[in-house]
């Protein structure tokens, strides 16, 4: 009997402490649900819904107008939205969705293909739409959690939430000073995603979502998302005007291949109408032909050098933008190019 009580008197305490831990894990559990709907709530109106009408090139060589889906967010009371640079790369028209239905229409101020991003401006905010904070991704550590907004496959406004799973280096430097930076994480990210927010659990935006890796074209769990220290190092060290141009520098095996004499350049792709390369006159390709597994646009310029520095290699791109960077509006721009066999000279028009 004494042993009988004894047993009974140990195991209430153990039941109670069984008890406590499972209450805390439950409130710990319902406190991290609370915060990412909270931090939705709060930031959710910032994040908008992009509508593109971008160019594209059909196998026949004719120019036509494509519909794009894409997401951004709002990032200054001025009106500057972040995005992603193939969201808007060759668009003539960006619509932009805020969730109250209010429809702004946004310019183009600047892009950075090789770290995905670009920043547009809209013609009007919303009455009461509030820009939200850029964080500092560099104190980001691997396994916090973030969460993802935006619109995939038109589905506008949706949440994923996930972890940074890693930390990645791009392939190509933007400048002689910036190397692109890459946060990796297996929140859910689909078409409809690029462009959009990513937030720490304080409701900072410390990445900008550009692509993810898949065998099947859905989300397999690799996202990667622009990280706000390249956006910030980028801003910092002084950004191009937009110019509505895709090219693709040249190398020494492609030139011999696509027979360029000179055996250096940057083939035109795509000229957005009405850009200032547009009405400098450059042309854009039209023929679609795949060279070395890579399908390219053929038939429009290869630009040679631009105010008569060469397009040769990395070293000479970034002369290149080093020499933009310093110019003066007054100043002129020159660009000499490769057409129909003839090397011959673009010169923009000052107002």
């Amino acid at each position: 009997m004494e042993l009988a009580l004894q047993r009974k008197n140990t195991t209430l305490p153990s039941l109670l402490i069984m008890a406590i831990v499972m209450l805390l894990t439950a409130c710990a559990s319902n406190a991290g649900e609370d915060d990412v709907a909270n931090i939705f709530a709060k930031v959710n109106d910032s994040v908008v819904e992009l509508h593109v009408k971008a160019i594209q090139t059909e196998k026949t060589g004719n120019r036509t107008s494509s519909n794009g889906l894409g997401s951004g967010v709002l990032i200054s009371d001025s009106g500057k939205v972040l995005t992603a640079a193939h969201v808007v790369d060759t668009a003539t028209e960006v619509k932009v969705i805020f969730t109250n239905g209010d429809i702004s229409f946004a310019k183009i101020l600047w892009i950075e293909h090789k770290a995905d991003l670009a920043m547009l401006k809209l013609d009007k905010v919303p009455e009461g739409i509030k820009p939200v904070k850029i964080g500092d991704s560099k104190t980001l550590r691997i396994g916090e959690r973030i969460m993802v907004i935006g619109a995939p496959y038109g589905v506008s406004h949706s949440l994923s939430v996930g972890y940074v799973s890693g930390r990645r280096e791009g392939p190509e430097k933007v400048s002689r000073n910036i190397t692109p930076v890459f946060l990796q994480t297996d929140a859910a990210i689909n078409k409809g995603n690029s462009g959009g927010p990513m937030f720490n659990m304080q409701g900072e935006v410390i990445g900008i979502v550009s692509r993810i890796l898949s065998q099947s074209g859905g989300f397999e769990g690799l996202g990667f998302a622009v990280a706000t220290q390249t956006v910030q190092a980028i801003i910092d060290e002084g950004t191009l005007p937009y110019a509505g141009l895709t090219a693709l520098p040249l190398t020494p095996e492609l030139a011999r291949v696509l027979n360029i004499p000179q055996g250096y350049g940057a083939l035109v792709q795509q000229v957005v109408p009405f850009s200032p390369t547009d009405l400098i006159g450059l042309r854009p390709g039209r023929l679609p032909v795949k060279v070395m597994g890579r399908t390219l646009l053929l038939g429009g310029d290869v630009l040679l050098a631009v105010n008569g520095i060469e397009i040769r290699d990395e070293e000479s791109l970034f002369n290149v933008r080093e020499t933009m960077q310093a110019m003066e509006k007054k100043d002129p721009l020159v660009l000499t190019i490769l057409r129909d066999g003839k090397v011959i000279t673009l010169m923009e028009t000052k107002q």
